[in-house]
């Protein structure tokens, strides 16, 4: 079982964009996953913190992933343009949101499904 100490997500329509890093110096490992192969990708590694993009899907993700037993942390997108460098693209924006440690009262945990369903 792989082991990371930070993940940062992408979320589209159809691959999502990781970047997760090993430790705080060290090796940083970037995939494109199809939606299909989420579950398997993150049921393979330990349980870690994981930051998301606040967007359409992200609370529905947030809930698998703390399913599996991850700490999810979701981003408002503002919060993330000021750390992109250059070029924004999903892969800037997944290495943006695990190089942020987002522990403020601009991060929120993800909506629980009674939550979400009453805002409907």
């Amino acid at each position: 079982m792989k082991k990371f100490i930070r993940i940062g997500v992408d979320l589209a329509k159809n691959y999502f964009q990781v970047h997760a890093l090993e430790s705080e110096n060290g090796r940083a490992v970037t995939r494109k996953l199809k939606r299909s192969k989420m579950h398997e990708f993150f049921s393979q590694i330990e349980p870690c913190l994981i930051g998301m993009e606040a967007c359409g899907s992200a609370h529905y993700w947030g809930r698998e992933l703390k399913a599996m037993g991850h700490e999810v942390l979701l981003m408002p997108p503002a919060y993330t343009k000021p750390y992109v460098k250059r070029g924004k693209n999903d892969a800037v924006d997944a290495r943006t949101q695990s190089a942020k440690r987002c522990r403020g009262p601009e991060c929120a945990s993800c909506r629980s499904r009674a939550r979400s369903s009453k805002r409907r």
